[in-house]
């Protein structure tokens, strides 16, 4: 595997030049009415969202994009939207908040789950899909905290997560860095997930569910541009397997495996990835995409949900499945995943492969799922259950799977030969997704949850080691 990791700090804008510091006693602003219209100029240390060339032609500068939103918390410790028309590495943000009694907190990007711990730490994720952007980071991804006296309002953001730097050739489409077998999350692992950070002393930790992996990906589906692309990720240090995973859009992968002993990136810092892909023909199976090779197609085995393709909703630039459970009756709510033709497991039985998908919810299914413990269950065969959590719990399987927020995740299930030995016939026919509430009541609450899904492949989760 041809990766070469190198961690640097992230370099500090000239925050003097610009005349920016934090907030202090003597500094003065215009405070508004405590329930109208507020204003917040916003300014970095050692952190950005967008990524600008330095003199020296280096992406390290700080700046603002026009129609970003940072959330602050108003004194009932509840998220309000602060949104900037303006670029650059100073921005004003202006939004309606009540104040606090003592100091305001912020932080980027904004999200209406997040939250304040009892101790006024804030809790947010860090996306584990996110969407490519040229020399910069996905919208939307990078963890920034600032805080700033209730009399004042000007911020000074911070970074809370570390990037990762890789350079891709012309026509990658999806890039996946993870930890394959799974370890670490039930401790204080994980690439991705929910992270709980101070903002006086901005330091990481885990909160709830982390991922194991953290994947990039084409927004329409089609070859990105050769260049250099950037993921976000929360601080972790990590011994064991990488894998790592790219797809061209011509359908060839790139597969590497590698055994690492303190891998890690901190909060400001850059990993950098060299990679030489050496593209193969792909060895899995293109069950259902929505694109020219598909195996599978898509269809509802009960009139108790209904599945479309949505009008909304792309993944990849193909419209997403849309699955809504429409019944109060129990045991309802079956989406299938199917063949005209089988396909022999045979070849995929080696314990080298994996059905994979991504998924994303709607507030709705979040609801239903955070009170009976479970979103849906994959199934391979009737009685082959393998469950997507919404609560984590303890066990690995339920931090690995855990989904509490309306963002894309990639599901990954093992197919072990022992699993691949009960297939009926040694045949893959069709991969379902079921709530099957067992009662009326699991039933009523789950009734209205929204699904979307894309991206179906047998594929193959080992590769070439150095």
């Amino acid at each position: 595997m041809r990766i070469v990791m190198k961690a640097h700090k992230l370099l500090i804008a000239g925050l003097a030049v610009l005349g920016l510091a934090a907030c202090s006693k003597e500094e003065t602003g215009t405070v508004p009415e405590p329930d109208g219209l507020r204003t917040f100029t916003a300014g970095f240390i050692e952190t950005r969202t967008n990524l600008a060339k330095n003199d020296a032609g280096e992406f390290t500068k700080m700046v603002w994009s026009a129609g970003d939103k940072i959330g602050v918390f108003d004194k009932n410790g509840k998220p309000q939207p602060f949104t900037t028309k303006e670029g650059g590495t100073s921005a004003t943000f202006t939004g309606t908040a009540t104040a606090p009694s003592d100091t305001w907190k912020a932080f980027y990007p904004y999200n209406e789950k997040a939250s304040l711990t009892e101790s006024g730490d804030l809790v947010s994720n860090i996306p584990e899909v996110q969407f490519a952007k040229k020399d910069g980071v996905s919208d939307n991804v990078t963890l920034l905290v600032a805080s700033c006296d209730a009399s004042k309002n000007q911020f000074l953001f911070t970074q809370v997560c570390g990037l990762i730097k890789i350079d891709l050739p012309e026509g990658c489409v999806s890039v996946t860095l993870e930890n394959p077998d799974n370890t670490e999350l039930d401790k204080d692992g994980g690439m991705t997930g929910n992270v709980g950070t101070k903002f006086a002393k901005t330091t990481a930790y885990s909160w709830g569910f982390r991922y194991s992996g953290v994947t990039l990906l084409s927004s329409d589906g089609e070859g990105l541009e050769a260049g250099t692309y950037y993921m976000a990720v929360r601080p972790f240090k990590y011994t064991g397997k990488l894998l790592l995973t790219m797809r061209h859009k011509d359908g060839k992968v790139y597969i590497a495996e590698r055994n690492v002993t303190d891998f890690s990136v901190q909060r400001g810092e850059i990993l950098s990835l060299k990679v030489n892909p050496e593209w193969t023909t792909d060895s899995g199976v293109q069950l259902y995409i929505g694109r020219d090779g598909d195996k599978f197609y898509v269809k509802t085995a009960t009139t108790s949900s209904s599945v479309q393709m949505s009008k909304d909703v792309k993944f990849m630039g193909v419209p997403a499945i849309r699955w809504e459970l429409t019944s109060e009756a129990q045991w309802s709510g079956i989406l299938n995943v199917e063949g005209s033709k089988y396909i022999d497991i045979k070849p995929y039985s080696d314990g080298n492969y994996a059905i994979e998908y991504y998924v994303k919810c709607e507030d709705s299914a979040l609801d239903a799922g955070n009170k009976y413990d479970e979103l849906f269950w994959n199934m391979i065969e009737n009685d082959k259950y393998y469950p997507v959590y919404r609560r984590s719990g303890g066990n690995k399987g339920r931090l690995y799977l855990g989904i509490s927020d309306n963002q894309w995740h990639r599901i990954t299930f093992p197919l072990t030969p022992d699993y691949c030995s009960k297939f009926y016939q040694g045949q893959l026919w069709r991969v379902k997704l079921g709530i099957n509430p067992n009662s009326e009541e699991m039933a009523k609450a789950y009734k209205g949850s929204v699904f979307y899904f894309g991206g179906f492949r047998l594929v193959r989760k080992t590769g070439s080691a150095d």
